[in-house]
């Protein structure tokens, strides 16, 4: 159990998804983008610490309301920092 610290900055947003990218043959990358493409208050592309492990966000579309996915930030998805990872991993098998 843990208590959640910040909870007066979670609040609905209005995003569009900008991105889709095909990782396998049933897994995808989202870019969610702010609707008025203004910047969303703590939203990167990568975070480094720790502090964003386990955050998530509930997503539903005004289209199909009742409809909703949890998400959750998973920079190591992003094509170019999985492929760079993979070559790190074979690195590491390779002895390099």
């Amino acid at each position: 159990m843990g208590v959640l610290k910040d909870q007066e900055q979670v609040k609905e947003e209005m995003f569009r998804i900008s991105n889709k990218e095909r990782v396998t043959d049933t897994t995808f990358t989202f870019t969610f983008t702010q609707k008025e493409n203004n910047p969303v208050h703590n939203l990167k592309r990568w975070y480094s610490d720790l502090g964003m492990m386990g955050k998530h966000f509930l997503v539903s579309s005004k289209r199909f309301p009742k409809i909703k996915r949890h998400y959750t930030i998973c920079s190591c998805m992003r094509p170019e920092i999985l492929e760079e990872l993979i070559k790190l991993e074979l690195d590491v098998l390779n002895g390099k």
